[in-house]
């Protein structure tokens, strides 16, 4: 039985837990969770009685959410993450803001920022409080429990909060009331806020687009959170505000080593991608389907790209015919990948010699034409295993692999690298353990950091690097500014490493 704190026609609303711990989202009833089964209920009462003129736009919301968390019940740290912040976003505005979400803008962010900068005192607790409490069969809902949590220098000691000494319990609730009333958050939290988020938004615009034209062709809007969408993400502009406002260096090149993979582990990855194609026991679907991975994560790596700018999407189909071939004026001949980034815009990255021989491979395990793109080539860049054959076995068509299934294939592919490393290790008597839980964590944003600290390492100009990664507007590039030469930039990435 759940007991559900009743919300009493008071001027605040105490905030409250909305999601479950990650093990309730590993059973095949995860909507029933004794936190998330009740969300909705408390949310809609909250919205009805004190959003104006607006539709209760929580239980899809509080749906996509959790279909969102769901793709990162991978890697625990990062479904924490994701979780806490998104339920502190959730509650600030269905509490403070009362505002649907799919109708913010920048400016709204902004206030959502400065809300984390000072929050309200009800909404920061002293000490770590379970989501929920059990009394007899009943799971209730802790009223104790808040969604920012105060944390005190370490080594300081204090009376238990339960102690039978009043005079202690006293000593504890005055230096737990000092420490809230001093919180003040580090600006890297808030900064890492953002980052959460900022993926989240674009899940959220996702899939209200994708229910968009059948809402138009019935007029029946059940399936949308609102209406009225931002069709842009608002948390980006936002947070380039709040990094000016700050100071706030863009990470991808300082302070985060934590993201990238060492040379080491890079070339244990590579080593053993190829170890598992080569196999013996792997059939020839496997074959291709390490072939495939080995190019996605070479290709991300070693010309530093986002996911988004490999996969298909609304603005950009990527196509083998956007790697095309060049020749300088010296008569170097080099290669060029075409792509939409962020925001848009139209890049070009110089492919490294080396990349050569993983676009070969991959190429002829599709069965394209060629070893090399030629201009008018409508082959996907990532495609799916499955493709359309004629009667000889000759491919007819391909279809592109989508954003996520492409992740997901990297992180697969990431994972049995670290297993085929552990037996590998076992079988040396070497201790990889560190490295092994290095690749475990790796993420395709790794692939790029890996990417670019390994360039600078090998040598290649700063500048080079930054115009690589398409950091116009960071603080790194703000300070190698200068334009290098297109010619020369070619000349020396052409050569740079991909393994």
């Amino acid at each position: 039985m759940i007991s559900v704190p009743v919300i009493k026609n008071t001027p605040e609303i105490f905030p409250f837990p909305i999601f479950d711990s990650i093990e309730y989202y590993h059973s095949e009833s995860w909507l029933d969770g004794p936190i998330r089964s009740n969300a909705t209920r408390i949310l809609t009462r909250i919205i009805n009685s004190t959003h104006e003129l607006s539709k209760d736009w929580s239980p899809i919301y509080l749906q996509l959410a959790d279909r969102f968390l769901c793709k990162h019940l991978g890697q625990a740290n990062t479904f924490n993450r994701f979780k806490n912040e998104i339920e502190r976003f959730t509650l600030w505005l269905a509490i403070e803001h009362k505002k649907n979400p799919m109708e913010l803008d920048s400016n709204d962010i902004n206030d959502f920022l400065e809300f984390l900068e000072t929050p309200k005192k009800t909404w920061v607790s002293a000490y770590n409080s379970p989501r929920v409490t059990s009394n007899d069969d009943k799971v209730i809902l802790n009223t104790d429990w808040r969604p920012i949590r105060a944390r005190r220098p370490k080594g300081v000691k204090l009376p238990p909060l339960n102690s039978s000494d009043p005079l202690l319990r006293e000593l504890r609730h005055q230096s737990d009331r000092e420490l809230i009333n001093s919180y003040s958050p580090k600006i890297s939290s808030i900064a890492a806020s953002i980052r959460a988020l900022r993926p989240f938004y674009n899940y959220l615009i996702h899939q209200q687009k994708m229910t968009e034209k059948g809402f138009r062709e019935t007029g029946d809007n059940s399936g949308l959170i609102s209406t009225e969408m931002n069709i842009s993400n608002p948390i980006s502009e936002a947070s380039k505000r709040f990094r000016k406002k700050h100071l706030v260096p863009n990470d991808e090149l300082i302070n985060s080593t934590h993201n990238r993979l060492t040379r080491l582990q890079w070339n244990l990855i590579i080593e053993a991608l190829i170890s598992l194609k080569d196999s013996p026991s792997t059939t020839e679907f496997q074959r291709k389907k390490w072939i495939r991975a080995l190019f996605i994560i070479t290709f991300m790596k070693a010309n530093m790209l986002r996911i988004s700018e490999i996969c298909k999407s609304r603005a950009f189909n990527p196509k083998m015919s956007d790697i095309k071939k060049n020749t300088s004026v010296e008569n170097m001949d080099y290669w060029e990948y075409s792509f939409i980034a962020n925001g848009n815009t139209k890049r070009k990255v110089v492919i490294p010699d080396a990349l050569l021989t993983y676009l070969i491979d991959y190429r002829r395990s599709r069965g394209l034409v060629g070893d090399y793109p030629n201009e008018s080539e409508q082959a996907p860049l990532v495609a799916q295993l499955k493709a359309d054959l004629d009667e000889k076995g000759n491919v007819i068509k391909e279809s592109s692999l989508s954003y996520s299934a492409t992740r997901d294939q990297i992180e697969f592919a990431l994972n049995k690298a670290a297993e085929y490393i552990e037996l590998k290790a076992k079988e040396l008597g070497v201790n990889y353990d560190k490295d092994i839980l290095a690749i475990q964590q790796a993420s395709t944003f790794s692939l790029r950091q890996t990417g670019a600290y390994m360039a600078l390492e090998d040598g290649e100009d700063i500048s080079s690097v930054a115009e690589n990664l398409g950091h116009v507007n960071s603080r790194v590039t703000a300070q190698i500014h200068s334009q290098q030469n297109p010619e020369n930039r070619a000349k020396y990435i052409s050569r740079r490493r991909v393994e």
